[in-house]
C-alpha cells in the first residue's frame, strides 16, 4: 500500500515530503513498530478498532478474516493468537491515543485475551 500510494501521489505532483508521511502512515498499519508521531498513533488506532467489537462480532470479523486468507481453521486460530502475543508484547496499551484507550481498550483486551485463550485450544 505504501508503495502504491508513493507511485499516485507522484503522478499526481505532490510534494515528496508529503509523499513520505502519507507512506510513513501507512507503514505504522503493519503493527512492527509503536508509533510516536500524534497522526500516526491515530490511524494505528482506526485500524485497530474491529479489536474493541462486542465478542460475537470480533468472532465474526475474525472468521472474515481467516476465510480471507483462506486459512485452515485450527493453523488460523494458532496463528492469530501468537500474533495478538507478540503485538502486545513490549506495548502499554493497544491504543495509542487517550481518547481510544479511555473508550475501546477494555473491551480490546477483553477480545484479545479471549482469543489467545480460546483460539490456542
Amino acid at each position: 500500500s505504501a508503495s502504491l500510494s508513493d507511485k499516485l501521489l507522484t503522478k499526481l505532483f505532490l510534494e515528496p515530503v508529503f509523499i513520505a508521511e502519507v507512506g510513513e502512515k501507512i507503514l505504522a498499519t503493519q503493527h512492527t513498530f509503536v508509533p510516536t508521531d500524534r497522526d500516526s498513533c491515530l490511524i494505528v488506532d482506526i485500524d485497530l478498532s474491529y479489536l474493541a467489537l462486542p465478542a460475537e462480532q470480533f468472532d465474526e470479523m475474525s472468521e472474515r478474516i481467516r476465510q480471507e486468507y483462506n486459512a485452515p481453521t485450527d493453523i488460523f486460530r494458532i496463528g492469530l493468537a501468537e500474533f495478538f502475543k507478540k503485538f502486545l508484547e513490549g506495548r502499554p496499551s493497544i491504543y495509542l491515543t487517550r481518547y481510544f484507550r479511555e473508550n475501546y481498550e477494555a473491551q480490546a483486551q477483553e477480545n484479545l485475551k479471549r482469543a489467545t485463550t480460546i483460539f490456542n485450544k
